[in-house]
């Protein structure tokens, strides 16, 4: 299963966490330097990932169209009650369902 991530906001956190020097003149400890090698290391898998094609999430909300039937707010597609109630999504264009409900 993929997941994705903002990768920009991993790099900060990696970032934030990098050992910096001391003071001018003090070279980083073997345990810093190799600290910071292990953070390069992740920053470096992050940009070699492979990427997915991903599709924004579409939301919508179901709107009344007649006693038994609600419409897709983003394609107009007409759904009885059942499927309104059933699904959390339009089946005809796939928008996520969680605005408010109109009635």
């Amino acid at each position: 299963m993929s997941r994705l991530i903002e990768a920009d906001a991993v790099y900060k956190i990696l970032e934030s966490c990098e050992i910096e020097k001391a003071t001018i003149g003090n070279p980083l400890t073997d345990w810093e330097y190799g600290y910071n090698c292990g953070i390069e290391r992740a920053e470096s898998e992050i940009e070699s990932a492979p990427t997915v094609d991903a599709v924004p999430v579409r939301h919508g909300k179901w709107i009344s169209n007649s006693p038994v039937t609600m419409r897709c707010n983003q394609c107009t597609y007409v759904a009885s009650d059942w499927i309104v109630h059933e699904f959390h999504y339009c089946p005809n264009c796939g928008a996520k369902m969680d605005e408010v409900k109109e009635e």
